[in-house]
C-alpha cells in the first residue's frame, strides 16, 4: 500500500493538528466514517486470507458518456473507478500501487455497474456500496468520507470540507486530496468548488467536472455559480 506523506497545514495550529491525528490512534481509521449520511464505508488495509496473503482485486469496463472507465473492487469494496487507459496500462498500475494484479471477472462488478448506469442516465442516486481505500494517508482518506457526505446534485466549498473535520484552514491541503481521490464520481469530489463561487480543479479536466455537475442539473455561468459557498 502507498501511504502518502503528511499534508502542511497552512495556518492551522500545531496541537490541533496533533489533536486530529490523535482520534485515529484511539478511534481507528473509521472514526469518520460514522459523520457520513451514506453508508459506505472507507476499509484499510483488507484482512488476510487463511493463506497469510491480500484478497484478490477484479476488475472491469464501463464505457461512459466521459469515456472508458475501469472499476477495480475486491472483497470489501470498491478500491477505484480509473478513466481512459488501456487495459495493460490499468494492470500495470494497479499492480504497481498495491501489489496484486486484479483479475478480470465480470460477475463480480455488477454491484458497481448498475448504479453506474444509473447515474449517467441522470438518476439521482446514492452510491451505498462498501468502499475499501488501499492508499492515502489518515488525513486523505478521512478528506474523501466526508465527501460522501455532499448529497447529488449541490456543491460544497473546500472550507465547508475543513469545517466538517474541524481543519477549517485547511483548504489547499483538502484540495490536494480531492486531487488524488482514487475513485471519482463515486467519492464525488466534482462537487466540491471554490469558496468564491468558481468551480476550482479537477484532476480529470475542468470540462470533465463541468459536465458531472451539469449531469446532476447544477447551473454554471461564465465559470461561477450563482451564490457563495
Amino acid at each position: 500500500m502507498r501511504t502518502e506523506s503528511s499534508p502542511k497545514f497552512l495556518g492551522t495550529s500545531h496541537s490541533k493538528i496533533d489533536d486530529f491525528f490523535k482520534q485515529y490512534d484511539i478511534l481507528g481509521l473509521d472514526a469518520f466514517s460514522s459523520r457520513t449520511k451514506n453508508p459506505a464505508k472507507g476499509n484499510t488495509n483488507p484482512p488476510m486470507d487463511k493463506t497469510g496473503s491480500r484478497p484478490e482485486l477484479y476488475y472491469d469496463y464501463f464505457e461512459s458518456p466521459l469515456g472508458p472507465l475501469w472499476i477495480v473492487a475486491g472483497p470489501a469494496g470498491l478500491s477505484y473507478l480509473i478513466r481512459g487507459k488501456s487495459e495493460d496500462l490499468l494492470l500495470t498500475e494497479i499492480e504497481s500501487r498495491t501489489g496484486r494484479r486484479p483479475l478480470k471477472k465480470l460477475n463480480q462488478m455488477s454491484r458497481w455497474r448498475g448504479p453506474l448506469v444509473r447515474y449517467f442516465s441522470g438518476e439521482a442516486i446514492v452510491f451505498d456500496g462498501p468502499i475499501s481505500f488501499l492508499e492515502g494517508s489518515p488525513f486523505q482518506q478521512s478528506v474523501w468520507r466526508t465527501l460522501l457526505e455532499i448529497p447529488y446534485g449541490t456543491v460544497r466549498s473546500y472550507q465547508w470540507v475543513g469545517e466538517q473535520m474541524a481543519l477549517e484552514r485547511a483548504g489547499r491541503a483538502i484540495g490536494n486530496a480531492c486531487g488524488k481521490n482514487p475513485i471519482p464520481v463515486i467519492i464525488p469530489c466534482h462537487r466540491v468548488v471554490r469558496q468564491n463561487g468558481t468551480l476550482g480543479g479537477y484532476t480529470g479536466g475542468i470540462e470533465i467536472k463541468k459536465k458531472l455537475l451539469a449531469l446532476e442539473g447544477i447551473i454554471i455561468k461564465e465559470g461561477r455559480f450563482s451564490s457563495r459557498f
